[in-house]
């Protein structure tokens, strides 16, 4: 009898099972934060799909893998991406609100969708390649070797956000610590050696009673990992020699829907050069705003007074705006840029991952959405090989949807970035997005082992320091102004010096043991 049949589930039965725990195991990501669901949230996607998988052939057990993962998939994508429904209602832009409503809907069904596909893949190879003559050990390395490979070939695409790495910010610090050996794979690789050690107890329980001991296995992997992870939170940063950056933080609170509009560019004028003077006077050695906090294109006339500003304090300040690109007509960047109060901008980041639909229009919508922004040019993403310099050393910049790659963080960091800066708008997203971005800008602090800071139109905006720890966090669509106090540092970590090195060594150890196993059984 097989294990399915003892399990006592119809097929039906399994893919509504599984699709009701990837729902409660997307209750792991913020803003609910129950992280030791992810610990155990995919064994049993793991169980069923490998399970008396080699009894067919070997399309046919990528199929069932693929369908049994993808019901998982499901349930935990569609549940942690649903805040995207948020972008309704976008009448503001024109669209009636039957079409607005499409637009959202169809925005969480491709970004879904695009989640579902990377498990399901995972299931689907994982049923197609392993066969009971395979050993255990075999087994969990596979699945924790295609997961972490999975995931980085998503980060890819244009459209990721949600790392099975996620799940752990910002709850657990602890092992959020091990992103510094090889950035969030090493982080998914023991979420996903621990859930392979509890799929391997169940099954090895269910044919082999006795078997009892393999359930210490996953609890003692799971301990050892938290707890080195604990003693490296626990690790004093080191000393600093210099006196702390003062920073202040400018959360304007104008929301999308009058933002683009005449009334919106004059209240955010007002609104950024009444909270500038008032920084200054608290102190602040340099000012930040939100990504396109006055979404003109330089050099505007309008930003003239806030210009003079500046040069009266002699106190910089970091601007979101539009920047034209040189020789290429109607084309723009979304940028951040220092004004020291000069006709120039001392320097310039401009935003490397671009929101599809936010800020370029895929060429299938272009005839059904018209305007997305004031500035009717295209944009242009920029390049990872930037550094953003300051009068005060170079930092690490992220725009936005930025804070999902990592690797946009290490590359600048690896060039000498000695704090982060994140800015968003975050509008109309609800507190569950706010929630979500916050805790992908505390994986990026810790990886590089950098205080961050974030300034947001909406929220969340805050401070962060390289344990992870929040030291400041704004109201949720409140207008705000902070004054940060924060350390810069050069250290490099394994992540920062040699990037995501785990995965090809993973993957050439996993690609040479199944090949021998195999070749040895033909």
């Amino acid at each position: 009898m097989s294990i399915l049949k003892r399990v006592r589930l119809s097929g039906t039965g399994r893919g509504l099972t599984l699709f009701f725990l990837g729902l409660l195991t997307g209750l792991s990501l913020p803003p609910w934060g129950i992280w030791g669901l992810a610990w155990v949230g995919l064994a049993p996607v793991w169980i069923v799909a490998t399970v008396n998988a080699d009894k067919k052939g070997i399309g046919a057990r990528f199929r069932q893998g693929f369908f049994w993962a993808a019901c998982w998939g499901l349930g935990f994508y569609g549940w942690g991406l649903a805040w995207i429904t948020g972008l309704h209602p976008l009448t503001w832009m024109g669209l009636s609100p039957v079409q607005s409503l499409a637009v959202a809907l169809g925005a969480w069904f491709i970004v879904t969708v695009w989640g579902v596909v990377l498990v399901g893949a995972w299931g689907g190879i994982m049923a197609a390649l392993i066969t009971q003559e395979k050993s255990w050990l075999l087994e969990l390395l596979m699945g924790v070797t295609l997961w972490c490979l999975l995931e980085g070939l998503w980060t890819r695409s244009p459209l990721w956000w949600t790392s099975y790495a996620l799940t752990q910010s910002p709850g657990n610090l602890a092992i959020l610590h091990w992103g510094q050996v090889s950035g969030p794979n090493t982080i998914c690789g023991l979420l996903l050696l621990v859930n392979g050690m509890i799929a391997q107890a169940w099954k090895q329980s269910l044919t082999y009673p006795k078997r009892l001991k393999l359930w210490l296995l996953p609890i003692l992997v799971w301990g050892i990992t938290q707890g080195i992870g604990w003693l490296w939170l626990q690790t004093p940063l080191s000393p600093h020699n210099q006196a702390p950056l003062q920073i202040g933080l400018i959360q304007g609170n104008i929301p999308t829907r009058i933002k683009l509009t005449p009334r919106g560019i004059n209240q955010a004028l007002e609104r950024y050069s009444q909270s500038y003077q008032s920084l200054v006077n608290q102190g602040a050695d340099v000012v930040l705003t939100p990504e396109a906090a006055i979404p003109l294109v330089w050099p505007d006339p309008r930003l003239n007074e806030l210009n003079h500003g500046i040069a009266e304090h002699q106190i910089p300040l970091w601007l979101g705006v539009f920047m034209p690109v040189p020789n290429q007509t109607n084309t723009l960047t979304q940028s951040l840029i220092t004004l020291t109060g000069k006709t120039t901008p001392f320097s310039q980041f401009n935003k490397v991952k671009l929101v599809p639909l936010g800020e370029y229009i895929p060429e299938f919508l272009q005839g059904f959405i018209s305007r997305l922004s004031t500035a009717t040019s295209q944009l242009r993403p920029g390049t990872l090989d930037q550094q953003f310099q300051t009068p005060f050393g170079p930092a690490i910049v992220g725009i936005c949807f930025d804070s999902a790659f990592s690797g946009v963080f290490r590359a600048q960091a690896q060039r000498g970035g000695q704090w982060i800066m994140t800015v968003a708008n975050n509008d109309p997203y609800d507190a569950t997005m706010m929630r979500q971005h916050q805790a992908q800008d505390i994986l990026r602090a810790i990886e590089t082992d950098r205080y961050g800071i974030r300034a947001t139109n909406t929220g969340l905006s805050g401070v962060t320091d390289p344990h992870g720890h929040t030291l400041w966090l704004s109201d949720y669509r409140e207008w705000q102004t902070y004054l940060a106090k924060i350390y810069l540092r050069q250290t490099q970590t394994l992540y920062v010096q040699y990037g995501d090195w785990l995965t090809p060594i993973l993957v050439g150890l996993g690609g040479v043991w199944w090949l021998q196993t195999t070749l040895s059984k033909s």
